[in-house]
This record gives structure tokens, C-alpha cells and sequence, in this order.
């Protein structure tokens, strides 16, 4: 390698361990590794900054402050605690009525973290009221965020960060139609299968949940509330339909924004709300295959492995892409930064097999492989807003991550070929 080379792959290993720390800020260490990156990466510099320059990231900003809107209107207490207090009392409904909640607010609230610790908030002040104890209390909300994770993989549109992520880093254009056919019906199977572990795992603790003592809770909308319900409705709908209508979903986004400024749901202060360091976090991330493309990193580190890797689809091919992703998302914690490093990777090596289904194979061997929180940013986000703690991260995670080979290789791959993708 020439000495830009070293210093990019240098800057990128130091950045890679500094992120895994915690130190220093990723604010810093990410723009820090953006200048390197910059100067030294002989990349162009809608490459490098190839997130800002993607139609998701205006999308994904406008998400944090609507999302913090709809938080402001307390209408997902209003309308999730009495029917929670309903379904509780049994353990089989409570995990039923958990998956439908978080799918049918995947289409509401747009921001998959500000989602996930919304109902977790919920939830938790409910568990408070019916004095659940702690270490039931702990499991349930973890769950909340277990299930979160698959769920989001449904549909392209109710994960905006992980999901979109998958399509910039690679350029491969996937339609909602598409990903729908390719992700819906093996990701309702393996939720299945992960609350069947559930189940199992977490006896004890929905064991409790059932013998605590139940609470009646009635509470109305009145018009302010369903003028800002029928508000929220309203932008959504028009954003998801964006295929149908071709307008850009950001334009209906920025309206509900407005709608909500004028009614007084939101204040100029809550301009807060928007993640800082979570994108430039995304933008260094994003920006890592780029350069490691650009500048030739890629080819130089992978290309003698191209003799080892097949050059045809085939189930050794398969297990040789979900090892080396696995492997890769150990180390760098980030599923983000993992798709970064092991996208144009396999890209610079494999020349035959379809980009869709190298992309495929190494997103369903991320979404729910992990074994400590920094391995998925949804359940990292659960474990510092304190609703859980890591070792039932652990516990759990290690079940998941053996039932990503098992959804790889038996749910996933079947359908594929069922439907004709293979």
C-alpha cells in the first residue's frame, strides 16, 4: 500500500477501537475520520460524504423533530396504556399485543429509536402503576426492543437509519415492493421463533406479569387530540405513498413539521431533538466503502481472497458471506460500519453473483446477531436510557445470534427460492 493508504487504514482501525470504547465522543472521532478521509482518500467528495448527499438524509433529520412531535401530543400514552392494562394479564396476548403495537407505530413514528423508547416509556410507567418487580419489569422492556429489531425489517420504510443504510452503502436499488417480498414472510416466521425463546427463557418473569395486580385504565381523546391524531395520519400516509404520487416524502415530513409549529405541538426548541452525533456517526460509516472502493484499500486488502470466495451462488458461498459478516460485526460492533467494510469488500471479489443477493445474505446475518449491546444500535439505545442492563442482552443475544443460522439457511434461503430471487 502507498503511505495515503496506511494513514486512511491507520485512521480507520484507531476510529473503529475508539468507537467500540466510547472514547472519545463519536462526534469527534467520526469527523476526525471524515477530514483523514477527505484529504487522504482519494475519493470524491460526494463519496465520502455520500450520506448528506442521499435523498434519506433530509428524510431521516425531519424524522427526529416529527417523531419528537408526536411524543409532545402524549396521545401514544393515551392510546396504548388502557388496552396494555387489558392484555397483560396474559402472557401469550401481552407478547402478541407488543408485536402489533410496534409494527402498527413502525408506520407512525418514523424514527426507530424514538419509537422504541417511546412505548418502552410507556410500558415502564405502567409496570411502576401495578408495582411489577424489577427483574420482570427489566425482561418485558428488554423484549420490547428484541422484537423491535425484527419487526423493523418488515418493510423498507419503518427503519429509515439500519434499512436505508443497506441501500446507499451498496447503490443497489431495492424497491418497498421488493423488500417486502424478499423480508415480510421469513421475518413474521423467525419472530415467531424468537418469542417462541422468549417464552422459554422468560417464564418466570411474564410469570409474574400475570399474577400482578391488574389496572383499569380509561382515557379519552378529546378534539385537540384527534385533530393532531387525524394530523399524524394524514403525513404518514402521504409519505409512505410516495410511489403512488411521486412527490418526495421529505416535502410531506417538513408539512406535518409545520402543521405541528402552527398548532403549538412543537416550539422551535425542539430543533433539539435532532441527533447531532448519531449523523455524523452515519456519515463516517457510510463513508467507509466508499473509500475504501476509491481508493484502492479494498482491492489491495481482498483481491487475493478472491480464489477462496465462489464465484457462483452456492450454500458455501452463502456460509462463507454470513461468517464473514458475523465475524466483522463481532469486532466493529456497528451493523452500519460492518455493511461498510463488508460490502464493497465482497463486491471487489465477487463478480458473478447477483448484488442484491450478497446484500441480502448480509443483512439477515446482521439484524439480530448480537451478543453485547454495542452490536445493535436499537437495543444500545434501550441499555442507555437504563430500561435494561447488559447481561440480558448476553443471555438472550446468545440465542438470536444461533437462530440466524438456523433463519439463514432453513426460513430465509427456502423462500428465496420458493419466490424465484435465487
Amino acid at each position: 500500500m502507498n503511505i495515503n493508504q496506511i494513514i486512511i487504514v491507520i485512521s480507520l482501525v484507531l476510529t473503529l477501537y475508539s468507537w467500540t470504547k466510547g472514547w472519545p465522543r463519536k462526534l469527534i472521532s467520526s469527523s476526525l475520520l471524515l477530514l483523514v478521509f477527505l484529504i487522504f482518500g482519494s475519493t470524491p467528495v460526494d463519496k465520502v460524504l455520500s450520506f448528506p448527499y442521499s435523498p434519506s438524509f433530509l428524510v431521516i433529520v425531519l424524522s427526529f423533530v416529527f417523531s419528537q412531535g408526536i411524543i409532545n401530543t402524549g396521545l401514544t400514552e393515551k392510546i396504548l396504556e388502557p388496552s396494555l392494562a387489558k392484555y397483560s394479564v396474559n402472557r401469550y396476548k401481552f407478547l402478541i399485543y407488543s408485536c402489533l403495537m410496534i409494527f402498527v407505530l413502525s408506520w407512525i413514528i418514523p424514527q426507530p429509536f424514538s419509537r422504541a423508547v417511546l412505548i418502552a416509556l410507556v410500558y415502564k410507567k405502567y409496570f411502576d402503576e401495578i408495582s411489577l418487580v424489577d427483574r420482570a419489569k427489566e425482561a418485558l422492556l428488554f423484549g420490547l426492543f428484541a422484537f423491535s429489531a425484527i419487526i423493523n425489517t418488515f418493510f423498507l420504510e419503518i427503519d429509515i437509519i439500519l434499512n436505508r443504510a443497506l441501500i446507499t452503502i451498496s447503490g443497489v436499488d431495492i424497491s418497498s415492493l421488493e423488500w417486502m417480498k424478499l423480508f415480510f414472510l421469513p421475518g413474521l416466521i423467525v419472530l415467531f421463533m424468537v418469542l417462541a425463546a422468549y417464552l422459554v427463557l422468560f417464564k418466570e418473569e411474564l410469570s409474574l406479569l400475570e399474577q400482578a395486580p391488574t389496572k383499569k385504565i380509561n382515557t379519552s381523546l378529546d378534539r385537540e387530540d384527534w385533530i393532531n391524531l387525524g394530523l399524524i395520519i394524514l403525513t404518514v400516509a402521504l409519505w409512505i405513498s410516495e410511489g403512488l404520487h411521486g412527490i418526495d416524502g421529505a416535502v410531506f415530513v417538513a408539512l406535518g413539521i409545520l402543521a405541528m409549529l402552527f398548532r403549538g405541538v412543537l416550539s422551535l426548541e425542539d430543533y433539539k431533538s435532532i441527533n447531532l452525533e448519531l449523523l455524523v456517526f452515519l456519515t463516517a460509516s457510510f463513508s467507509i466503502g466508499n473509500v475504501m472502493m476509491g481508493s484502492g484499500i479494498a482491492g489491495s486488502l481482498f483481491g487475493r481472497f478472491s480464489s477462496v470466495v465462489p464465484q457462483v451462488y452456492s450454500l458455501k458461498f452463502v456460509l462463507l458471506v454470513s461468517l464473514t459478516t458475523m465475524f466483522f460485526h463481532m469486532i466493529l460492533g456497528s451493523s452500519v460500519t460492518t455493511m461498510s467494510v463488508v460490502i464493497p469488500s465482497l463486491f471487489s471479489v465477487v463478480l458473478v453473483v447477483d448484488t442484491t443477493v450478497i446484500i441480502a445474505i448480509i443483512f439477515i446475518s446482521l439484524y439480530m446477531q448480537y451478543i453485547l449491546p454495542i452490536h445493535n444500535a436499537l437495543i444500545t439505545v434501550g441499555l442507555g436510557n437504563g430500561f435494561f442492563g447488559s447481561t440480558i442482552v448476553t443471555k438472550f443475544g446468545l440465542v438470536t445470534s444461533l437462530l440466524t443460522f438456523v433463519s439463514i439457511f432453513i426460513i430465509y434461503l427456502t423462500w428465496w427460492r420458493f419466490i424465484g430471487f435465487l
